[in-house]
């Protein structure tokens, strides 16, 4: 209720003035709306909830920005674009899954007055489906090649697959600029991922050009879980100083007080 307007969420007064207009003119008198609540949506310096945040003409400014920048790295954001078209062609219930929203939530934070990245957890989070089908999906474009125009015109497409996903994974392709949570989270994961990624796609279009009719993806999904796991068995190994240990003498402690202030069987 504190817009007025029982219709009308709280948030959605950040989509006020969304559309570029003129600015009206004042009018005096006429209908007042009272607001029940204290807080109308005035201007807070720390917390910016002024009202009319989401506005089009931010789209170019931050769009661009934000692309420029992505934190998945340009390796895998190019397999999540490949995931995005062979999900069209193969798993089209997955393309209407993740497709459309990513799309609409970057749009829309395009238009956000903050670019702050907690907005798009969404996209971070479709993100790993796209870069999963994007991997797999494209071993499974060969063989349906294969099905439908034999195997003579699938093995140029996975030697031509094998070939791009080499160079992808050995090209110089910067990876994107340290984020300020970077300490908080696990280091140097994206740079293997942006390397062992392009190799798994390489593997599978290689064995997929030698048997062009097998589901190769088959054998490469436990093949690559397996090699995921090891890695993170192993980062969790050497990221062990940085995580807290178990309050073991602490929660002892806490025992013996408990049991020294507070009488058995009392309730």
């Amino acid at each position: 209720m504190t817009t007025g307007n029982p219709f009308w969420p709280t948030q959605a007064m950040e989509l006020r003035d969304f559309l570029p207009a003129t600015t009206p003119e004042p009018t005096t008198g006429g209908a007042r709306v009272g607001y029940p609540s204290v807080w109308k949506g005035g201007v807070v310096s720390q917390c910016r909830a002024a009202g009319s945040a989401s506005r089009t003409s931010r789209g170019p400014r931050r769009s661009s920005g934000a692309s420029s920048r992505p934190v998945t790295g340009g390796r895998c954001s190019g397999i999540a674009a490949v995931g995005m078209m062979t999900s069209l062609l193969l798993r089209p219930r997955l393309f209407l899954m993740t497709v459309p929203y990513v799309v609409t939530a970057f749009l829309f934070y395009s238009c956000w007055s903050r670019p702050d990245r907690r907005y798009i957890v969404g996209i971070y989070t479709m993100i790993p489906f796209l870069v999963t089908e994007g991997i797999f999906g494209i071993v499974d474009v060969v063989r349906a090649v294969a099905r439908r125009r034999g195997d003579g015109a699938a093995r140029p497409v996975a030697v031509g697959v094998a070939i791009a996903a080499l160079l992808v994974a050995f090209a110089p392709i910067p990876l994107p600029q340290a984020t300020p949570d970077q300490a908080f989270l696990s280091k140097d994961v994206l740079s293997v991922f942006a390397r062992l990624l392009p190799l798994a796609i390489a593997a599978g279009a290689g064995a997929a050009a030698v048997w062009p009719r097998e589901r190769v993806t088959r054998y490469l999904a436990p093949a690559l879980a397996l090699v995921l796991v090891g890695f993170a068995v192993q980062r969790a190994d050497a990221t062990r100083a940085l995580r807290a240990p178990f309050p073991g003498p602490q929660a002892r402690a806490a025992r013996e007080n408990f049991r020294a202030l507070v009488e058995p069987r009392s309730s």
